[in-house]
């Protein structure tokens, strides 16, 4: 993880290759588009993004850096091309919220709290900042409905030198009306002087056997009040369209 760009992972273990859309292969994708207009990403650009088909489901691995002045991010699946495990995906800043589910819980994920110290051992405090901020990750369908959810909620204070206190909270939510469920869920935290750091996974099953797995949602909030996120999830069904933000809310 490297603090200053963003990098986001689908199935560790498997390679994609990135080609820009104006490099497609012979055989061009034929994408299944979601319906309407997307909400507008300011700065955005497109990439196409080839996959692998495992065990009878399309595993893509995202590698997207955003420039270090971005405070919010979201990566978005545009078209999808299931039968030859290719998506079009786009990046940029959000300029709205998410979308959200009819069911929803959120739990209190280890928070945690420390006092900055000088090198003397004697407590050194420094103007600081409260700074809060998300890493959420979700599907839709092609209504640009939400279909699952998983959200890490990071709250830290900085100084410019340490991270003094901190809090994680983990927020799940799901579409009942259309068949979805949460299975399992949780999450855990760490603060060091460096960062507050948190992250939170679950399981939804849907119908006819389809389920959405978020292996991890993680967010960093740096003494800097940098925040950075990445995360790792998968869906075994068809027009799920994957979404993923890192957004600076406060301070």
């Amino acid at each position: 993880m490297i603090r200053r760009f963003a990098v986001f992972a689908i199935a560790a273990l498997l390679a994609a290759v990135l080609v820009p859309e104006t490099a497609r292969a012979n055989d061009d994708p034929q994408f299944v588009y979601q319906e309407g207009t997307l909400p507008r990403l300011d700065q955005a650009q497109r990439f196409i993004l080839r996959g692998a088909l495992l065990d009878g489901i399309c595993q893509y691995r995202y590698n997207v850096q955003v420039p270090s002045s971005w405070q919010s991010y979201q990566v978005r699946d545009v078209g999808i091309d299931s039968t030859r495990c290719v998506k079009l995906v786009e990046y940029g800043i959000p300029t709205q919220p998410p979308p959200r589910g009819d069911r929803m819980l959120s739990k209190d994920i280890e928070p945690s709290t420390r006092s900055a110290t000088g090198k003397t051992g004697v407590p050194a405090r420094l103007a600081s900042t409260v700074s809060s901020g998300y890493s959420k990750a979700w599907y839709e369908n092609s209504f640009q409905a939400l279909l699952t959810g998983d959200t890490t909620y990071l709250t830290w204070e900085w100084d410019g030198s340490c991270v003094l206190t901190g809090s994680v909270r983990g927020g799940w939510e799901w579409n009942s009306n259309l068949g979805w469920g949460i299975q399992s869920y949780g999450g855990d935290s760490d603060l060091t002087c460096a960062r507050q750091y948190g992250n939170t996974y679950s399981y939804f099953t849907g119908l006819l056997g389809c389920y959405h797995q978020y292996y991890y949602v993680k967010g960093w909030g740096w003494w800097d009040g940098l925040i950075t996120g990445d995360r790792s999830a998968t869906a075994n069904c068809g027009g799920a369209y994957f979404h993923y933000s890192v957004v600076k809310t406060t301070g």
